[in-house]
């Protein structure tokens, strides 16, 4: 890490995780509402995933929100897009991580941000509105609703929790026996995925987290909370996640290394 950056995090590292952490919880607060009314209209984006109004009202207000205290600062929003992306700080909003979820009344999504300077995660904020539980990093340090937390010791893989999202995903089967084997060799496997995998993993509940295809504002908010737990992360190559579009998330460097063993190269 830099002098320069590790001078703006003694500074204003307080600043920018508390205001990260009181708009996330606005925005999830607003999802949650609309999650338990159940009424919304679901529309198809032109990738095919789906997206609601309570997709857009929660970017909506996180850009407002942002535009008025920080107004020298970059956006990046999966709905919304790209706003003065070049600027040192750029906030990285996913309203609703997990909106197939959220549409199937399954309370697995929540709500993202997190914020760069100079194209590196430096706070993330993971917030799950129904279970009111928010973890906040900053690459050093993790916090759940407040109080420090970290992924739990390693254990044996055959008593490991492995999570991912989508089993179905073409990555997942085009290795084929290789990936079977890591599942047999797992003692849990669930698709208990999007951000509560990771939710789970920095509150110690698992072991491994896995995700073949993120798009920027699914990967870099989760990046700041999952070191600052004490996790270890790569891309499935077993590169920077920074600079890639999947990720691999660990409490151990034995099932890390174990998981790479089937995806790197392969991906």
């Amino acid at each position: 890490m830099s002098e320069e950056l590790e001078g703006l995090i003694d500074k204003r590292l307080d600043e920018f995780r508390t205001f990260a952490e009181a708009i996330t919880r606005e925005a999830g607060e607003l999802v949650a509402e609309r999650f338990r009314r159940g009424s919304f209209e679901v529309e198809d984006k032109e990738d095919g995933s789906p997206v609601t109004e309570a997709d857009r009202d929660a970017e909506l207000l996180l850009r407002k929100r942002i535009e008025s205290r920080f107004p020298e600062h970059g956006v990046i929003g999966e709905e919304f897009g790209g706003t003065d992306v070049s600027r040192d700080f750029v906030w990285v909003l996913d309203p609703i991580d997990g909106t197939k979820s959220f549409i199937h009344g399954v309370p697995l999504f929540g709500t993202l941000v997190g914020l760069l300077h100079e194209n590196r995660s430096v706070i993330g904020c993971i917030f799950q509105p129904v279970l009111d539980q928010m973890a906040v990093g900053d690459n050093r340090t993790t916090f759940l609703n407040g109080e420090p937390t970290r992924v739990r010791e390693a254990r044996a893989i055959s008593d490991s929790t492995l999570l991912l999202t989508d089993p179905s995903d073409p990555v997942f089967l085009d290795r084929g026996e290789v990936f079977k084997s890591l599942i047999r060799e797992a003692g849990i496997v669930r698709s208990w995925g999007d951000c509560f995998g990771y939710l789970s993993l920095v509150s110690g509940k698992a072991d491994a987290m896995l995700d073949p295809v993120l798009s920027p504002w699914d990967l870099l908010p989760l990046l700041p909370v999952l070191r600052g737990a004490g996790a270890i992360v790569s891309d499935f190559r077993g590169l920077n996640a920074e600079e890639g579009n999947s990720l691999i998330a660990s409490s151990s460097r034995e099932f890390h290394d174990r998981i790479l063993e089937c995806f790197a190269g392969g991906h």
